[in-house]
């Protein structure tokens, strides 16, 4: 009968076989280690950086959407003028001194309501901008937790915990097949 302490080449042993194997599988942990903290770094990396550009995006809309709003509004003034001229045109057509009375009462509030929906639409789309640059805040909040999530990860100490914690084993077994010599 053989015993597991018995020379099967060259004076090795099986034991020792054994022992190589925990090693080699040890280095496979430690290195897998290593790498799925890695892994786990540039994912969060690659997330703080995804979440960076979309907070430049947010901004530009931001910009965009101001800038709309002042155009719409600017447009819409420009209809408001339009339609002004428009009622003098007509109230003159028909003979009314547009320069008195409930002429101009009409005028005035026509350029008063006019004025109150470009303020209206301006102030819209403020509304919206403020939502994008608010999102653009949110995004930027998210790259820094991703950035900590990354800075936190060390594939240097993953490995080397794992290292240690294998190396307890392999050692457990050593000692335990070296009593079993004696």
């Amino acid at each position: 009968m053989c015993e597991p302490t018995t020379v099967i080449v060259g004076g090795i042993t099986l034991g020792q076989i054994a022992t190589a194997a925990s090693v080699a599988g040890l280095a496979m942990s430690v290195y897998g280690s290593y790498q799925a903290a890695q892994s786990q770094k540039d994912e969060a990396n690659y997330k703080a950086g995804v979440a960076r550009n979309n907070k430049i995006i947010s901004d530009r809309n931001a910009a965009s959407i101001t800038k709309q709003g002042e155009d719409e509004a600017n447009k819409y003034r420009s209809r408001v003028r339009q339609m002004e001229a428009d009622q003098i045109v007509g109230l003159a057509g028909q003979g009314v001194d547009v320069t008195e009375g409930s002429s101009i009462d009409l005028l005035a509030d026509t350029a008063e309501l006019g004025e109150f929906d470009a303020q209206t639409i301006r102030s819209n789309a403020g509304r919206e901008a403020y939502n994008a640059r608010v999102q653009g805040s949110n995004y930027q909040s998210q790259a820094g937790l991703y950035k900590s999530q990354a800075d936190a990860q060390s594939p240097i100490f993953s490995a080397g915990t794992t290292l240690l914690s294998g190396a307890g084993q392999v050692a457990d077994r050593w000692n335990s097949r070296r009593k079993a010599k004696q």
